[in-house]
Parts: C-alpha cells; sequence; structure tokens
C-alpha cells in the first residue's frame, strides 16, 4: 500500500466556501425528506465550460432517470456562451451550482464533490448523458456492496461514424493497466472522504490516478455489466501520447502490479500509439478496429 502525499481535500474546498467571488451564482434547492437506507441519495455531478450546444442533452438526461432520489449538482468554469443561461432556465430542478473561473476540469470536479451530500457519487460530463435506468441500476448494486465502487459499460462516440458507436467495458480488473469508463463509475462519498479528491498535477489522467489510489488503499471494485452511459468521442483524452505518458507515471506511483509489468506495457502501449497514428494517417485505422476488436474497447 502507497503512501498518500498531497491530495486535495473535502476541507481544503470546504474552506473556500467561505469566500465565493461575487460572480458566482449558487442556489440549493430542498431535497426530498423520502429518504432511507433502501433509497439512498446520489449525487450527480456536471462540471461545463462553454458548452451551450451540448448541455442541455446532459440535463435532461439526469432529470429522465426512473431513480428519483438524486442530488444534482453543476460546477461551471466560468463560460461566456449561453451556458449559464441554459443552467438557470433549469434551476428549479438542480440542487445546486456555481460559476465561477476554476484551474481546469479536475479542480471543477473537486468543487462538486465538496458541495455534495449523497451517499453515492457520479460524475457526468457536459455533452454525456446516462441511459433513464442508470442510477437505479448503481443503486441496486450500491445496497448490495455498498463500500464498493461500481463500474459500469459506456458507449463512445464515433466521430466518423456516429451511427457506430464503440462499446467501453467497465472491467476493473484491468485497472492496473488502463482506465474504466469515468462516465459509467460511481463512488461513495466516503472514499473521497477518506483518501482526497482528483490531484491537480495531471492534465488527462487524474481520473485513473483517484481510481487507483483507491484501489491501492484496498477498496473493492464491482463491476456491472449494462450500459450506464454514452459519451462524445474523445474530447481531452484523445491525446494518446500525453495520456499514456501521465498513465505510466500513475502506474509506477502505486503497487498495483510489477514495476517492469508497468514499464513494458507503457512501452507496448506507446508503440501502439505510434502504429494507430500512422494507420489512421493512411486511412487504415478505422477498418483495422472494427475487426480485431468488433467495436468493443
Amino acid at each position: 500500500m502507497s503512501a498518500l502525499h498531497n491530495f486535495p481535500t473535502i476541507d481544503d474546498y470546504v474552506k473556500n466556501w467561505q469566500q465565493l467571488s461575487p460572480i458566482s451564482q449558487f442556489r440549493e434547492v430542498q431535497l426530498s425528506e423520502n429518504q432511507h437506507e433502501h433509497r439512498p441519495l446520489v449525487s450527480i455531478i456536471t462540471v461545463v465550460f462553454n458548452a451551450a450546444s451540448v448541455l442541455e442533452a446532459t440535463l435532461e438526461s439526469v432529470f429522465q432517470q426512473t431513480y428519483e432520489q438524486i442530488e444534482y449538482i453543476l460546477i461551471d468554469g466560468g463560460s461566456t456562451d449561453a451556458t449559464l443561461s441554459i443552467i438557470q432556465q433549469y434551476q428549479s430542478q438542480i440542487s445546486f451550482y456555481l460559476s465561477e473561473p476554476d484551474r481546469g476540469l479536475y479542480d471543477a470536479m473537486n468543487k462538486g464533490i465538496s458541495l455534495c451530500h449523497g451517499q453515492l457519487v457520479g460524475i457526468l460530463n457536459a455533452g454525456d448523458v446516462y441511459v433513464p435506468s442508470a442510477i437505479a441500476v448503481m443503486v441496486e448494486q450500491h445496497l448490495l456492496y455498498s463500500q464498493n465502487i461500481l463500474t459500469g459499460n459506456c458507449y463512445e462516440g464515433n466521430a466518423k461514424e456516429p451511427d457506430k458507436p464503440f462499446l467501453v467495458k467497465g472491467d476493473s480488473q484491468k485497472l492496473a493497466y488502463r482506465m474504466v469508463p469515468h462516465t459509467a463509475v460511481f463512488i461513495p462519498r466516503y472514499c473521497y472522504q477518506q483518501w482526497g479528491l482528483y490531484h491537480l498535477k495531471y492534465q488527462i489522467a487524474s481520473d485513473y490516478d483517484l481510481l487507483c489510489r483507491f484501489k491501492d488503499q484496498g477498496v473493492l471494485f464491482s463491476n456491472v455489466d449494462q450500459v450506464i452511459s454514452i459519451t462524445e468521442p474523445r474530447g481531452v483524452s484523445g491525446n494518446y501520447y500525453l495520456t499514456e505518458w501521465e498513465y505510466s507515471q500513475i502506474r509506477l506511483s502505486y503497487h498495483l502490479v510489477p514495476k517492469i509489468n508497468a514499464l513494458l506495457f507503457s512501452f507496448r502501449s506507446f508503440l501502439t500509439i505510434t502504429i494507430h497514428t500512422i494507420l489512421e494517417k493512411l486511412g487504415l485505422w478505422q477498418w483495422v478496429e472494427e475487426r480485431l476488436y468488433h467495436g468493443i474497447r
């Protein structure tokens, strides 16, 4: 088990809520009092920045969930488009919203986590959506494995062939080597309380670092073999070389696999990325991926 090193904590962020800037917007909506052990409160956090064109689909996917006991928190990074206007249109259905500049994606996620009250926490980025039964499915599993992190599957958008999305499996047994789909991960809030929030030193892979840290601390994972979310084609994490560079640092920071295995896997990954890049420039990658992986990542 690795030692914990200077990760942001919920307390670090709570201290700042007494100094909210004048330009920030904050609203609290009374949650239903119909809460008991079989209907735990679930907190969903959406972080957004200048995403007015895709935000409403994300909001609607949360509002249309078959499970009702939801606390919904939106963290906006100080958008200059119509994002804040859209949030305000839906404010009666939103538990909290905040709009102010931040230090990036993971800082915004940390703000949302520090504000939430649910036993179980999910993060859904602007532009991504949940399937209607997503939260109900995860709550059912949470009631069986209340201390476990839950990982589901997702469909990832295919920019070249939108009608052929990729199925990304949430197999946590492979976490020592690769990330599971983050939008299909639900984490008990106690994990954040005990072992910290997203590290701000990574540009792309702090979600991977967080899950490896929790696993390294002995938290168990339960795989839910159902599609939970549908995501847009890869955005910031589409920078494959930077992603793998950060992944390689994280693998070496924890002892989930022997160091030599981590190094060999990173070498293989960089080689695969290079081949991928060449094939993509030649217009052959889509053909190769379909035949090798059959649409499953």
